[in-house]
């Protein structure tokens, strides 16, 4: 492995986390490279880092949507929101008359009815629009040409 060569001084630099070369330490890696025991390097955005804590989100799920037959639920642990300096009871839709919120006790639920109207969670068309037109041609299966309607 070729960081096991490094000079002193250097360190193991890579640029696609792929191929790993000797090179001086940017500014990110010194900072890293000061983290106490028990801590890692962490980054919100993968440019700028800092020690912190492994994990710092563990235990808590990403945001789940469920697709129900007549509504949609998206459940979001409100740790995520507020350590974001988002308020979990103020996330809504553009219209905020579109949901239902209920507050769990570690997470929120966002339901939105499936109905028509000004939410347009709910989109109509008729038998011809919804299905793809099947031309087939000399030399290839049924499948292979789709022609939507005009």
């Amino acid at each position: 492995m070729v960081c096991n060569t490094c000079a002193e001084g250097e360190t193991c630099v890579s640029d696609d986390k792929i191929n790993w070369r000797c090179g001086q330490p940017d500014v990110n890696t010194m900072v890293c490279n000061t983290c106490a025991e028990g801590e890692t390097s962490v980054s919100d955005d993968k440019i700028n880092w800092r020690s912190g804590q492994p994990d710092e989100l563990s235990g808590f799920p990403e945001p789940e949507l469920l697709c129900g037959q007549d509504h949609l639920r998206l459940t979001v642990q409100k740790r995520l929101l507020e350590e974001r300096g988002l308020n979990a009871s103020s996330a809504h839709l553009i219209d905020p008359r579109c949901h239902q919120q209920v507050d769990q006790q570690e997470e929120m639920w966002y339901l939105v009815q499936r109905r028509k109207g000004i939410c347009g969670n709910m989109v109509e068309v008729d038998a011809d629009d919804a299905k793809p037109q099947l031309e087939e041609k000399e030399g290839q299966d049924e499948y292979s040409q789709l022609q939507m309607p005009e």
